[in-house]
């Protein structure tokens, strides 16, 4: 045998679709339906009794009280749609930003790397105009001297090299600075 499975609570006899609100199936398309159940009920003999009916008008007009309450005002949109309109200039500036110090840290990144290398140029000099001074050699005491001059030809290379580097960073940085002040001004007298 075959149980067949039902639920402890009885649907509702098709009141969830008179209890939509307006303009959820359309004008002409929620009367067709209101129709035909009425037609269907009436058939078969059965009407509303006067508490149902009520109730089904209660449910009506909340689900339209909610459907207005939920639906949000002309002021609202506008005031969102501003705000998102904000917010994408706050990112595009940001990245703008962003890209500024990229430049400046790329520069000063530069910098460290000369530096490094006149200051490896020095130490290795050092260590083998030690060994010179150990063995008394001139010739190992001009490879020392040679890297000398290697460390301090670096070191004024990456001087002269980075100023207009670290330079052009700064203006980039100094403009963007200027914009969100500019940016910022126009968001106080709006």
């Amino acid at each position: 045998m075959r149980r067949q499975i039902t639920s402890r609570f009885p649907e509702p006899r098709n009141s969830t679709l008179l209890s939509r609100p307006r303009g959820f199936f359309g004008g002409r398309r929620r009367e067709k339906i209101e129709t035909t159940l009425r037609n269907k009920r009436g058939a078969a003999g059965q009407k509303d009794d006067e508490d149902t009916a009520e109730l089904k008008d209660l449910i009506s007009s909340s689900v339209e009280d909610l459907a207005d309450l939920l639906t949000p005002d002309h002021s609202v949109i506008v005031n969102f749609a501003k705000t998102a309109k904000t917010y994408e200039r706050d990112m595009k500036e940001a990245k703008e930003d962003a890209d500024s110090y990229d430049k400046m840290i790329e520069a000063r990144q530069d910098v460290a790397e000369g530096y490094e290398r006149a200051l490896l140029a020095a130490e290795i000099g050092i260590v083998i105009a030690s060994v010179a001074l150990l063995l008394a050699n001139r010739m190992v005491w001009g490879i020392s001297l040679v890297l000398a001059i290697a460390c301090m030809g670096t070191a004024g290379y990456t001087f002269t090299s980075s100023r207009k580097h670290v330079a052009a960073a700064e203006e980039k940085i100094k403009a963007a600075a200027d914009n969100v002040i500019q940016l910022e001004k126009d968001d106080e007298t709006e």
